[in-house]
């Protein structure tokens, strides 16, 4: 009875803070960025509203499920010590996808708001430093995660080092599945969204089912990094179909992204 009391607490705080976080951004928004805030009832608005919300809200269920589905048949088939290897070689492991959340929150509302004239280049841009900032830090994080993860969190969580190393692929990978599903969010085109969390769902729940029972954390290890993996290939082809660009195009450096990096950083500086 106490512990649900102290999660009822701790869920009740969550919730408020989120409240005054949103409460916040509309006050900064209002008085100092002079945006302005109209409420309209009309049923136009409902209707584009809910097409757009239910199907972005099933979509951030589905893929939530893709997340902990690897979670759920550790616990279900092995031991929570092999449970806790896991959830440090996740949480270590995600630290990749902080530049692609930030990149996808420049993307979306470009795009949402230029659609028709949207210039592709600088979203390949994203992608392509992105990719080599990420290919880098993953050849580095490779060398030192036994060291630092043995420094930081001690010797008996050295067996979560193999599943790092085996998620690692998948998840960089699929750090342009996120940016890309910005970008597909931003067009409307919800479905291919939906669709790829499907596959994401489908493909990890059913490697996790072969593999954990024999391999435990490292078969999930392996199970989300090849969902993740398939997914990222199915945002890459969709894009490469309706943009007609080359996929190399996402991953290669070009000249000009140095200069794009620049401009980025001076507009940055000078807003600041």
């Amino acid at each position: 009875m106490i512990k649900e009391k102290r999660i009822s607490v701790y869920i009740t705080l969550f919730v408020l803070a989120n409240l005054l976080q949103a409460f916040l951004l509309i006050v900064v928004s209002r008085h100092y960025l002079k945006f302005s805030i109209e409420i309209d009832f009309s049923a136009d608005t409902w209707r584009v509203f809910f097409q757009y919300s239910v199907i972005a809200f099933i979509t951030n269920c589905i893929q939530l499920l893709a997340y902990r589905a690897d979670f759920w048949f550790i616990a279900y088939f092995r031991n929570e010590t092999e449970l806790g290897w896991y959830a440090l070689a996740v949480r270590l492991v995600q630290l990749f996808w902080i530049l692609p959340v930030l990149f996808a929150s420049i993307i979306l509302p470009k795009v949402s708001a230029t659609s028709r004239t949207y210039r592709h280049h600088e979203m390949l841009s994203l992608l392509r430093i992105m990719n080599t900032v990420n290919v880098l830090a993953g050849l580095l994080s490779v060398v030192l995660i036994a060291p630092l993860t043995k420094l930081v969190f001690g010797g008996q969580y050295a067996p979560a080092i193999p599943a790092f190393q085996i998620l690692l692929p998948g998840i960089i990978l699929f750090a342009n599945a996120t940016i890309l599903a910005a970008y597909f969010a931003g067009m409307n085109e919800l479905r291919v969204n939906l669709w790829g969390s499907v596959l994401c769902l489908v493909s990890i729940g059913l490697l996790d089912i072969l593999l954990i029972p024999n391999y435990g954390y490292k078969g999930a290890a392996l199970a989300s990094s090849v969902g993740y993996a398939l997914t990222a290939g199915y945002f890459i082809l969709l894009y490469h179909r309706k943009s007609e660009q080359s996929i190399s195009y996402l991953f290669v450096l070009q000249k000009d992204d140095w200069k794009q990096l620049r401009s980025w950083g001076k507009n940055f500086w000078e807003r600041r």
